[in-house]
């Protein structure tokens, strides 16, 4: 069985041999506002994904190595879940630069590594990172699920 660090690594080699991508609007005059948002993922689905392992999440948002200068800006998510659109209402969406992940920086394998082992359990998920040149702060809230109330018994009939 392969490694995840090593298979980790060798994305993450293969991915930064790609063009170096701007961050969209870096270079507009003003500095734009910071976006905040928010979004909610059913513990359900979260803990599916983990399960999958970190490679099924790389598979599912693509990270691309975004670099101004020769120096590491962050990973745009070049897809985001395309089979699950409706999971973060809109708060993460393609095509936004990940910096950190609850509050830790996922340049490195080890990096990304370390964090990923720190979500199982979690409530929320705090992305930071960048949309369109703005500063991009996310929060996805954990939520379990409504438990479905049980149906009302039925009479017994009588004869």
């Amino acid at each position: 069985m392969k490694h995840p660090l090593r298979s980790l690594a060798r994305l993450v080699v293969v991915l930064g041999a790609l063009v170096a991508l701007p961050v969209q609007g870096a270079e507009r005059g003003a500095a734009p506002l910071p976006v905040e948002a928010r979004g909610a993922i059913p513990r359900a689905v979260f803990e599916a994904w983990l399960a999958r392992g970190p490679q099924y999440l790389l598979s599912q948002v693509v990270p691309v190595p975004v670099t101004r200068d020769k120096r590491f800006l962050g990973f745009r998510l070049s897809r985001w879940f395309p089979a699950h659109p409706e999971v973060t209402e809109g708060a993460v969406r393609q095509g936004d630069v990940v910096l950190r992940i609850n509050g830790r920086a996922v340049e490195r394998p080890d990096q990304f590594l370390y964090v990923w082992k720190q979500l199982p359990g979690a409530a929320t998920v705090l992305i930071e990172g960048a949309r369109d040149g703005a500063p991009l702060k996310v929060t996805l809230t954990i939520v379990d699920e409504p438990a479905t109330p049980p149906a009302p018994e039925a009479a017994p009939s009588t004869p």
